[in-house]
């Protein structure tokens, strides 16, 4: 059963669901989220206008670096292909498995900060529940149940992606297809991230599910494992190509380590 924590007295939902999720950027794993309009003189830019431009996604990929050495232009774009949407899985996947809640996040409804080191959630209006106990409330839209919910993001994140990856072929930088294997691997990992960051692991392989379970450029196999430490993670279908840098090996997912 779905628990929605209660809202502070007087909060619009999405001021809720924000303070929420914005203490989870102190583990490293989520970037800083915002509510509202960021200056854009502090570096804050709103997605759509980013990811349809070649010339300033040519720049951002130039600007991904490794560890202590620059990667080749083909890693570079598929390493900036992997955080986008590692960022934006996370931060909807917080929304959506930590409160069942799911804010407008389509490419012009939201601004990132840098290469993902914040964002800003642009609009009020969220998907709840039905059951939600604040449902009547103007900035929510009640949705019968859990598949309901997670529609409305499964376009969202199709439109980020399709968008960005048709940048990124445009300017020659990896095949789409083997782009939208790794935005499929790395949500599959967001979403697993959030079902253990809010203890709700159950609630992360439904939205997995839901988002990549169907067929379609999003599809996913949603292969988990078992590490040392009892904690599930990605078995993921596309390789990362890190292990191609210096004093780099095969990832604990990585279909290549996994081989035989």
């Amino acid at each position: 059963m779905s628990f929605t924590p209660r809202d502070p007295e007087g909060s619009r939902p999405i001021e809720a669901g924000v303070a929420r999720i914005a203490p989870l950027h102190s583990s490293g794993y989520i970037p800083l989220v915002k509510y509202g309009e960021q200056p854009a003189d502090q570096g804050w830019l709103i997605v759509g206008e980013v990811i349809d431009n070649p010339g300033l996604i040519e720049r951002v990929v130039k600007n991904v670096q490794g560890i202590g050495s620059t990667p080749p232009r083909n890693i570079q774009a598929e390493w900036l292909l992997e955080k986008y949407a590692w960022t934006m899985g996370v931060v909807a996947g917080a929304f959506v498995v930590g409160v069942d809640r799911l804010p407008q996040v389509g490419p012009d409804q939201v601004m990132f900060h840098g290469l993902g080191e914040g964002v800003a959630i642009l609009e009020p209006q969220m998907f709840c529940l039905e059951s939600d106990y604040r449902a009547d409330h103007p900035d929510l839209t009640p949705v019968p149940d859990e598949a309901a919910l997670a529609a409305p993001l499964k376009a969202a994140l199709n439109d980020h992606l399709e968008r960005l990856i048709s940048t990124l072929t445009e300017l020659k930088t990896r095949p789409a297809a083997a782009l939208w294997r790794a935005a499929g691997d790395k949500l599959a990992e967001a979403f697993l991230w959030c079902g253990t960051t809010y203890d709700k692991p159950e609630r992360a392989r439904r939205l997995m599910e839901q988002i990549l379970g169907e067929p379609g450029r999003l599809h996913n196999r949603l292969g988990v494992g078992i590490d040392s430490f009892g904690e599930e993670f990605h078995l993921r279908e596309s390789c990362c190509l890190a292990y191609r840098m210096p004093g780099s090996r095969y990832c604990q997912g990585c279909p290549l380590a996994h081989a035989a």
